[in-house]
């Protein structure tokens, strides 16, 4: 069974998708999500953190992995761009955080 903060990954990547394709602000990628299915088991404010510290921080966290890419930036797909700036956002911010 998935925990609560799997399940705000889970979400904050959705929500990033949403962002890198239609560049909507997070309030509204929240409201998005709040319509999909298991919303109310994740945990909230980790799910606002991570939507919205790699929305702030993108550029930054690009700039960290980009160099350790095969391919440009650009030619990831948007999910695999996701897991990405989760993963360098988590890595950089939440150095304490458990990986469940």
């Amino acid at each position: 069974m998935k925990n609560a903060r799997h399940k705000a990954r889970e979400l904050a990547l959705q929500g990033l998708y949403q962002w890198l394709l239609a560049k909507e602000h997070a309030d509204e990628i929240r409201t998005h999500l709040a319509e999909f299915k298991g919303y109310g088991k994740a945990d909230q404010k980790y799910l606002e953190r991570l939507l919205n510290g790699v929305i702030a921080d993108a550029a930054e966290l690009e700039a960290a992995f980009s160099s350790l890419l095969d391919r440009p930036i650009d030619e990831l797909s948007p999910v695999e761009r996701g897991v990405l700036l989760i993963g360098a956002y988590e890595l950089a911010h939440v150095p304490t955080c458990p990986t469940g």
